[in-house]
């Protein structure tokens, strides 16, 4: 007669001696593994600082501008080699209704610029936001008032403008001197050509000279500091010792150290036809004359 043993029996001490083990990992994992979407709550500063962050405020790229390289898949590229990805974009710019990738060229042309200190950028970044806040041939500004790209844009044009027209040989702690010279200046998808209106290169009985940019000065002593608002690169202009304009009465009375403010105020573009055609089919020069008009306030 055969017997049949029977296994034996595990107590419930003894499960339970694995149990605590397997659900306290089970917890842990739980706990540690956050979810690919989600939310934060922050302070009202740090989420005012993540909506308004871009390439002046932060040195980083504005949302806005993001969103188009990530629909454009160039979000990873950008970083690794943003000149080919500058390339494409203004390669595939529309003729009209393309004001996000047109802001977004401009802000990561600025941005490519002064990590490089690339003047061709800067100016392309100038041309660009001129091109969104003036279309002309009777078109209207497509980015509404209360965007703010659209004062973002303002300040683009202006910082651009302002850097690259420096000189290349200041360095990050000298001031900023901006020079202001008629000629050809090389672009990434062209050439720009500068005209100069020289009328506007006296003050008070004397030339004005070495002009400098009142974006990159701190200053101190001043309770207040006005400023007016508006689109142009604001300068800071010496008066000429040896050379004289016009004779003007008082003239005799000023200093040797006035500094008279100045604005580069905009460009008129000529030829807009046949500018816009060559700009956005991206061919391989074209032709853009800005009339640089200087004045003592911003208009």
């Amino acid at each position: 007669m055969s017997k049949t043993i029977a296994p034996p029996k595990i107590t419930h001490s003894f499960t339970a001696f694995f149990r605590l083990p397997l659900l306290g990992l089970i917890v842990l994992l739980i706990e540690g593994c956050a979810t690919p979407v989600g939310i934060d709550p922050v302070d009202i500063q740090t989420g005012y600082q993540l909506n308004t962050e871009n390439a002046l405020s932060s040195g980083k790229p504005s949302e806005a501008a993001k969103t188009v390289l990530r629909r454009n898949g160039l979000m990873d590229r950008f970083e690794n080699e943003p000149e080919r990805v500058l390339a494409e974009l203004h390669a595939e710019l529309k003729p009209t209704g393309d004001e996000d990738k047109l802001f977004a060229l401009a802000e990561l042309s600025l941005l490519h610029a002064q990590e490089t200190d690339n003047h061709a950028y800067f100016l392309a970044a100038a041309v660009y936001a001129w091109s969104l806040l003036f279309p002309g041939d009777g078109q209207s500004v497509q980015i509404k008032a209360s965007d703010p790209r659209y004062r973002l844009a303002y300040d683009l044009y202006n910082q651009a403008l302002a850097q690259g027209l420096a000189n290349p040989e200041d360095s990050d702690e000298d001031e900023v001197e901006v020079q202001i010279k008629p000629g050809a200046y090389q672009l990434p998808f062209g050439a720009l050509d500068l005209t100069l209106d020289e009328t506007g290169l006296s003050w008070g009985g004397y030339n004005l000279e070495y002009f400098v940019s009142t974006a990159f000065l701190e200053v101190r002593g001043f309770r207040n500091r006005y400023r007016n608002p508006g689109i142009g690169a604001t300068l800071a202009a010496s008066i000429s010792s040896k050379h004289s304009a016009s004779k003007v009465a008082g003239a005799n009375r000023l200093g040797p150290h006035t500094k008279v403010p100045v604005c580069v105020n905009r460009g008129i573009i000529k030829n807009h036809d046949q500018w816009l055609d060559i700009f956005l089919t991206s061919r391989l020069t074209f032709g853009l004359s800005f009339n640089f008009l200087l004045s003592g306030n911003q208009s």
